[in-house]
């Protein structure tokens, strides 16, 4: 029918779309590792995701990082060693939700039939898009893109926490942005004042790295 072939048509139009930004994109990395560095090792914690098998895989995992991506995409090129690191790290970690990464290759006709990035499916516009998949929902990942920033965020995921915050936690000094932050209660130690504080002073206390003088 006509809707039918609207809904064609606009799906058409934004693989087009994702064909040449991520042309653009890949030409910034075009002395990288080329397609071949998008594919998985033997040993690999990153699971490669076929169109038959996705919705099966992600309703039996309870948490699932996938990424969206094309093997001659630039930045999915830059990104295949960081995610496939990240993945065997948080394949080993103890946490209380097992996290997954996963990726499929939205580049072939026969992977496209996923409509992975129409408006009324994942809504992507770009490659490698990055979708997170938690109890049967699924949210745009906005957390970095180097090893230490999907483990961190995914950690926190899985342990019930807003990954943001998490991350706010670990600046240094953020706390100062803090309504209440009074510099004479909570002091930030330095080279320059670390002994005369620790070794000298007798009425500090010292909680999570950060030095509180006792009243």
């Amino acid at each position: 029918g006509v809707g039918s072939h609207r809904v064609f048509e606009k799906d058409m139009m934004r693989v087009i779309d994702l064909l040449l930004l991520s042309a653009l994109s890949g030409a910034a990395f075009a002395h990288g590792g080329g397609s071949e560095a998008t594919i998985e090792p033997a040993d690999s914690k990153v699971h490669v995701i076929e169109y038959e098998q996705f919705w099966r895989f992600v309703d039996r995992h309870p948490l699932v990082l996938m990424e969206f991506y094309a093997p001659w995409c630039g930045h999915c090129q830059e990104l295949a060693p960081k995610y496939r690191e990240a993945a065997a790290q948080l394949a080993a970690a103890d946490l209380p939700k097992p996290v997954v990464l996963a990726k499929y290759d939205d580049s072939t006709e026969s992977q496209r039939r996923l409509r992975g990035g129409a408006e009324d499916v994942f809504n992507y516009k770009g490659y490698p898009a990055l979708i997170l998949f938690e109890n049967g929902k699924h949210r745009h990942y906005t957390g970095g893109r180097e090893v230490k920033d999907i483990v961190m965020y995914m950690s926190a995921v899985a342990k019930g926490l807003d990954p943001h915050d998490e991350e706010a936690k670990m600046k240094p000094g953020l706390y100062k942005e803090k309504e209440g932050y009074d510099p004479s209660t909570l002091l930030e130690l330095d080279p320059d004042n670390f002994e005369t504080t620790i070794m000298v002073s007798k009425n500090v206390s010292c909680v999570s790295g950060t030095l509180i003088p006792d009243a």
